[in-house]
C-alpha cells in the first residue's frame, strides 16, 4: 500500500521510514531534501508532484529497489548523487524545466534501459543511447542506457581481449627480465616503460593488436637487455609498428606549440613538426627522465622543464634559437646538456638550481646570457664572451654575480672588486670562503642563509658590509672585521646564532666611528667586540637599537 510522506513546516521532505515500499509525496511540497530517502532499500516506486522544484543531494541514494522515476515538470535542479547506486532503476524521465544536474547523479545506475528527456540542456541521443549534459562549453555524457544484447556481447569480448592482452604482455615481460620494466594496463591499451643505458622509451600497445605486437615486442626487449641505446630502441619500434606513448602525454596546438596533458611521462619524444615548447609545458613533471627534442623546435619557453627533478640529460638541437627564462630551473638531476649551434639567447635562471650540472659548452652563436643563468649548478670553470666562471663563481666587470658551484670551499679570484647582492644567497653547501684583497664591498644578502658557512676572512680592502650580508649563517662561530670597514648594514649578522667571537682590526674609537645600522647583530651571542686596544660592549635598548661602550 502506498504511503504518503509528510513534509516539514517549510514544505520540504526531510526523511522517510526505511521500510517504505511505495511513496507518495503530497501536492504543495517544494523540495525533496538532502538524503530524504537515502538507504530506503525497499522503495520500489515514488510519485513526485509538480510543485517540487528541487531534488536534494543524495535524496534517493542506495534505493536499490527503485525501478522507475518520473521527474515532473517544474523541477529545476537535481543535486549530486541524488540517485546514486539505484541498481534496479530501469526507466528515467526528465522534464523540460530541468536546468542543473549535480555530480554523479546517476552513477551506479547500471540497469537503466529507457531514458526520456524533454530538457534541451540535458538531451538524450537515441543512436548513441547516451544522456548528455550540454550546459558547459562541451557536452558531457552523464548516463548511458543499458546496452543491447549484441553490444553487451561486444563488451564481453573486449573484457576478454583486455585480460588476454594483459596476460600476453605479462608473459613476454617475465620471459625477458630487463631491469626496471614497468607495465600499466588500461581498458583498450597497455603501456610499457623500457629502460636503456642512456634513457629509455615507453610504448602504447593496443589490446586489439595483440596478435601483431606479441611477435615484435620480445625482439625489442632482447635489444634492451643487450644494452641498446634509446635511439636504437626507438628506431626498431618505429620500423615494426610499436607505437611510442609520447602522443598520449602531450597536446600539439595548431600553431605548432606543445604542452603536457594531465599525465606523467617518463621517456618523452616530442614529435617532428613541433616548433615551440610552451611556457610551463612540462614544469613540475617529476617523473620525466629523458626528452627528445626534434629539429623543428625553435624555442623552449619559460619554465618549460622547470622542476623536472628526474631529468638527467638533454640535447638541444641546432634549430633552437632561444632558451627562455627558467626553462630548466631546478632540474636537480640534470648532469648533461648539449646546447645547439643555433641558440642565440639563454634566459635568466635558465639552468639555475641544476646542482648536478658540472660542465656545459656554450656555442659561439650565443650573444646573450641572462642573469643567474647557471646559479646553483656545479660548474667550476667556463669561458665565453657573455659569461666567465672562475673558481665556481660567475664574474662580470670585476663583480661576483652568483655562485655556480656546489663546492664546500670557494676561493674568489684576485681582481674581483665587489661581491654582488645575493651572490651566495642560500648556498647550503658552502662552508668556507676566501675573499681577495681586491674586494672593496660585500653586497646586500651576499651570504644570506649559508647555514654551513663556518669561517670567512674579510680582507683589509673591504669598506662596506651590506645589509643582511651574513644573515642566518647559523654555523658562523667567529668573524674578523678589518679596520677598513666604515659601514655595516642592517641585520648584517642577524640570526648568526653561533657567532660568539667578533674581532675588529682597529681601536675601540675606530669601532665606535663605524656606521652600523640597527640590529646588525640581532640574536648574536657575542657580548662584545675585541678591538686592538680593548673591547667594545654590545647591548640593546628597549627599542632594539644597538648601543656600544668601551671597556678599555
Amino acid at each position: 500500500m502506498a504511503r504518503t510522506v509528510k513534509p516539514n513546516e517549510y514544505g520540504v521532505i526531510t526523511s522517510c521510514p526505511k521500510d517504505v515500499k511505495e511513496a507518495v509525496i503530497p501536492a504543495g511540497v517544494t523540495a525533496i531534501g538532502v538524503g530524504a530517502f537515502e538507504g530506503c532499500s525497499s522503495l520500489a516506486s515514488v510519485v513526485i508532484p509538480e510543485s517540487v522544484t528541487a531534488i536534494g543531494y543524495k535524496a534517493f541514494e542506495d534505493c536499490t529497489s527503485l525501478s522507475s522515476v518520473v521527474i515532473p515538470e517544474g523541477v529545476k535542479k537535481i543535486g549530486g548523487y541524488a540517485f546514486f547506486r539505484c541498481k534496479s532503476l530501469k526507466s528515467i524521465s526528465l522534464p523540460s524545466t530541468l536546468e542543473e544536474i549535480g555530480k554523479d547523479v546517476f552513477k551506479g545506475c547500471d540497469a537503466v534501459e529507457i531514458i526520456t528527456s524533454a530538457s534541451p540542456l540535458f538531451p538524450f541521443n537515441e543512436k548513441t543511447r547516451k544522456l548528455y549534459d550540454a550546459t558547459g562549453k562541451t557536452k558531457k555524457v552523464i548516463l548511458v542506457a543499458n546496452a543491447a544484447k549484441e553490444e553487451a556481447k561486444q563488451e564481453k569480448i573486449k573484457e576478454v581481449q583486455l585480460a588476454s592482452a594483459g596476460a600476453v604482455l605479462d608473459s613476454i615481460v617475465q620471459a625477458h627480465p630487463v631491469t626496471n620494466v614497468h607495465v600499466r594496463k588500461k581498458e583498450k591499451e597497455c603501456f610499457i616503460v623500457i629502460p636503456a643505458k642512456d634513457g629509455g622509451m615507453e610504448l602504447c600497445l593496443a589490446n586489439s593488436k595483440v596478435q601483431k605486437w606479441m611477435q615484435t615486442l620480445p625482439v625489442l626487449l632482447d635489444k634492451a637487455a643487450n644494452n641498446a641505446t634509446a635511439a636504437e630502441l626507438r628506431e626498431y619500434a618505429k620500423a615494426n609498428d610499436l607505437p611510442d606513448a609520447s602522443r598520449k602525454y602531450i597536446t600539439v596546438s595548431k600553431d605548432g606549440s606543445v604542452k603536457k596533458k594531465n599525465a606523467e611521462p617518463v621517456y618523452l619524444v616530442i614529435p617532428e613538426g613541433v616548433t615551440e615548447i610552451n611556457r610551463w609545458a612540462f614544469s613540475g613533471c617529476t617523473s620525466l627522465s629523458s626528452v627528445v627534442i626534434p629539429e623543428s623546435v625553435t624555442e623552449i619557453g619559460e619554465r618549460a622543464f622547470s622542476g623536472c627533478a628526474a631529468l638527467a640529460s638533454v640535447v638541444i638541437p641546432d634549430s633552437v634559437t632561444r632558451i627562455d627564462s627558467r626553462a630548466f630551473k631546478d632540474c636537480t638531476s640534470l648532469a648533461s646538456v648539449v646546447i645547439g649551434a643555433g641558440v642565440t639567447k639563454i634566459g635568466r635562471w635558465a639552468f639555475s638550481g641544476c646542482a648536478a650540472l658540472a660542465s656545459v659548452v656554450i656555442p659561439d652563436s650565443v650573444t646573450e646570457i641572462g642573469e643567474w643563468a647557471f646559479d646553483g649548478c656545479n660548474i667550476t670553470e667556463l669561458s665565453h664572451p657573455c659569461l666567465t666562471i672562475k673558481g665556481g663563481v660567475a664574474i662580470k666587470d670585476g663583480k661576483v654575480q652568483y655562485c655556480a658551484s656546489q663546492a664546500r670551499e670557494i676561493v674568489i679570484p684576485e681582481g674581483v672588486t665587489e661581491i654582488g647582492e645575493y651572490a651566495f644567497n642560500g648556498c647550503a653547501a658552502l662552508a668556507s670562503v676566501v675573499i681577495p684583497e681586491s674586494v672593496t664591498e660585500i653586497g646586500e644578502e651576499t651570504f644570506n642563509g649559508c647555514a654551513a658557512l663556518a669561517s670567512v676572512v674579510i680582507p683589509e680592502s673591504v669598506t662596506r658590509i651590506g645589509g643582511y650580508a651574513f644573515e642566518g649563517c647559523t654555523a658562523l662561530a667567529s668573524v674578523g672585521i678589518p679596520s677598513s670597514v666604515t659601514e655595516i648594514g642592517y641585520g648584517a649578522f642577524s640570526g648568526c646564532e653561533s657567532l660568539a667571537s667578533v674581532e675588529f682590526g682597529g681601536t675601540v674609537a675606530q669601532w665606535k666611528a663605524v656606521e652600523k645600522s640597527r640590529d646588525w647583530h640581532e640574536d648574536v651571542p657575542a657580548k662584545s667586540v675585541k678591538c686592538a686596544d680593548g673591547r667594545a660592549r654590545l647591548f640593546r635598548t628597549k627599542r632594539k637599537q644597538t648601543a656600544e661602550s668601551g671597556l678599555v
